[in-house]
C-alpha cells in the first residue's frame, strides 16, 4: 500500500505543479491521497484500489486539498478578479473567497468528472 500512495503522491504533486524536490508539503499532500483511498475502499467494500481508481483518488485528494485550503484561508493560487468599477467616487468590488468557493461547489455537482459516486458505484460491492 506504501508503493500505492507513493507512486499516486507523485502523480499529485505533478498535478499540483509541485517540482519533486520540494518535499515541504509532502505530509499533507500524503494525507489528502491516503485519506481518498481509504475513502474509496470503505465506500466500495474492497481492500486493494483497482487501478483504474487511481486517477479518481487523485482527483478526490486534490479537491479535498483545495477545499481544506480554501477553508483554511491559505494561500489559494487564486488572485481576486474585479467583479464591477465605478469612476464616480471610484469604487471597485472584487470577488470575495466565499462567491469562488460558492462556484467551485456549483461545477463539482454539474461536472460529470467530478461525480464520484457513479464511477465508484461500478467498482462497490454490497454487503
Amino acid at each position: 500500500m506504501d508503493e500505492l500512495l507513493q507512486k499516486l503522491l507523485v502523480t499529485f504533486k505533478k498535478l499540483k505543479g509541485i517540482i519533486d524536490d520540494d518535499k515541504s508539503l509532502d505530509d499533507a499532500f500524503l494525507f489528502g491521497v491516503e485519506t481518498a483511498v481509504n475513502e474509496i475502499l470503505l465506500y466500495c467494500h474492497i481492500d486493494v484500489l483497482p487501478t483504474e481508481l487511481y486517477n479518481v483518488a487523485i482527483l478526490m485528494a486534490i479537491d479535498a486539498f483545495n477545499e481544506i485550503q480554501f477553508n483554511l484561508g491559505g494561500d489559494h493560487g487564486v488572485e481576486s478578479e474585479v467583479k464591477s468599477l465605478t469612476e464616480g467616487d471610484f469604487t471597485i468590488s472584487k470577488t470575495t473567497s466565499l462567491e469562488i468557493i460558492q462556484g467551485l461547489s456549483a461545477l463539482r455537482t454539474s461536472s460529470f468528472i467530478r461525480n464520484y459516486t457513479r464511477t465508484l458505484n461500478r467498482f462497490r460491492k454490497l454487503l
